[in-house]
């Protein structure tokens, strides 16, 4: 590398570090120095770059003393504004967030099973009427995309734009740049970005269907299509638990694990007439907390085909950090004591920890924070 071109990229990092020191709460002169290693004079020469260049505004603090008041640098919210369409439930929610991540506009929309073309063209035009350029948008959805292709692969909820350059067709729409993410992915990118979670660790969401991804040494695992998420796209064998294979045959792991297929199991096995699948689901989650034989023998089925998955991967990737989300966790005491009793026969056992996360909204706040991290692309561009 060129001696500018060094000195030029060394300047985008420290712009880089000192963003991300300040996005959870301003800081000062000081604290920026302790937090990066840097004198007084370099730090003051990078701030008054960033705030010349609208990326920071600085404030005097107030002072009992006469001396010189201490200065706080916190992000400058007008620097420029992302979007959010989050499309992977029943509703399709479009938000418009300025640099901090705060949001400025909210609209929802009901989609049903199947996202229309219509009510797609309806919210990006209401985008539009908002006074807030977004400078990109963070499209996130549930299924399986290829990023290299630009086309959805397998994405139920998007059939109607199935053999299109979607991502294309939508930033031309819109009048930015669009960054396509799986639910999943979104999910565990706000799992790796909570500074409680490990470097390394699996993280599974469990509902209607099953989602999650891999994080290695705070590395999302992108899979064949460059697309992390959908836990129930990945391969197993069910019976061992060690072979993979990306085709149809990987919905095994899918259809067994899910909520809804356990709950539609314990309807058929107690002989209940079919009912909709939220009423299905409170049904069996009540009847395992009364501790119903059936209900109990049916989660037990699905979670020891769970244990040996876990085990296999673990045993692969030396993950020993496994983290649930979604209704499982509402099964926790059932599911937890069953995992302990098959690690137990795990030569990992001793190192495999499970977390049972409560935490609401990991999908749209990890969708944020692909929002923000995108920003620092722009730097980028000005090396």
């Amino acid at each position: 590398m060129k001696p500018g071109r060094r000195q030029e990229y060394i300047r985008i990092s420290n712009m880089k570090s000192v963003l991300r020191a300040i996005r959870g709460g301003g800081k000062t002169f000081a604290e920026l120095e302790n937090i990066m290693g840097l004198s007084n004079a370099a730090i003051f020469k990078i701030v008054s770059a960033m705030t010349e260049a609208g990326l920071v505004l600085r404030n005097r603090l107030p002072s009992s003393t006469a001396g010189r008041k201490a200065e706080i640098i916190t992000p400058n919210p007008a620097f420029g504004y992302f979007a959010v369409i989050l499309a992977h439930s029943d509703v399709m929610t479009v938000t418009v967030n300025d640099f901090v991540g705060n949001v400025v506009y909210k609209k929802e929309y009901q989609t049903g099973y199947v996202v229309k073309r219509e009510i797609l063209d309806a919210a990006v035009e209401d985008m539009k009427k908002v006074a807030l350029r977004p400078k990109h948008t963070v499209f996130v959805f549930a299924g399986k995309y290829d990023c290299k292709t630009d086309r959805f692969v397998f994405a139920g909820k998007f059939a109607e734009f199935y053999g299109e350059n979607f991502s294309e067709t939508l930033s031309g729409k819109i009048g930015s740049p669009v960054i396509m993410k799986n639910d999943m992915f979104t999910a565990v990118q706000a799992a790796t970005c909570d500074a409680s979670s490990p470097d390394s660790f699996l993280y599974l969401y469990i509902d209607e269907g099953v989602g999650g991804g891999i994080v290695c040494e705070k590395h999302i695992f992108a899979g064949e299509h460059g697309m992390a998420g959908e836990f129930g796209l990945f391969g197993m064998n069910p019976m061992t638990a060690t072979d993979f294979f990306p085709n149809d045959r990987s919905e095994i792991f899918s259809t067994l694990l899910s909520v809804k297929s356990v709950a539609d199991r314990y309807r058929r096995c107690a002989g209940k007439p079919e009912v909709r699948y939220e009423e299905a689901k409170e049904d069996f989650i009540a009847a395992c907390g009364r501790k119903d034989e059936t209900a109990l023998s049916c989660l037990d089925e699905a979670v020891g085909v769970l244990g040996r998955f876990l085990w296999s991967v673990t045993e692969l990737l030396d993950i020993s950090h496994i983290m649930f989300a979604g209704e499982f966790v509402r099964l926790e005491p059932f599911v937890a004591g069953k995992l302990n009793r098959l690690f137990s026969h795990s030569p990992t056992c001793s190192k495999i920890e499970v977390s049972f996360l409560r935490k609401r909204d990991e999908v749209y706040n990890g969708a944020v924070s692909v929002g923000l991290s995108a920003f620092e692309e722009i730097l980028n561009k000005k090396q």
